[in-house]
């Protein structure tokens, strides 16, 4: 066994048109990762969230903070 620490691959995949095409790859010891999905349902929408974390939890809070920054309340959007 390696004395290593984890390291992690991520891929997002855009599906569109019956086409699939790889739009990011990124390596790291850890991530957080939040896809929506949004179905609409006459007057409102239904939205599904789906989270996945991996990796230590001191460079989990790193990515949350990173990614808060990147999206504070006043950009956020219904």
């Amino acid at each position: 066994m390696s004395n290593r620490p984890t390291r992690y691959r991520l891929t997002v995949h855009q599906l569109h048109g019956g086409a699939t095409t790889k739009v990011v790859e990124i390596h790291g010891s850890a991530f957080i990762t939040a896809v929506a999905t949004v179905t609409p349902d006459g007057a409102e929408d239904i939205v599904n969230v789906h989270l996945n974390d991996g990796g230590p939890q001191h460079l989990q809070h790193l990515n949350a903070h990173a990614i808060a920054g990147q999206y504070p309340p006043s950009k956020r959007t219904r």
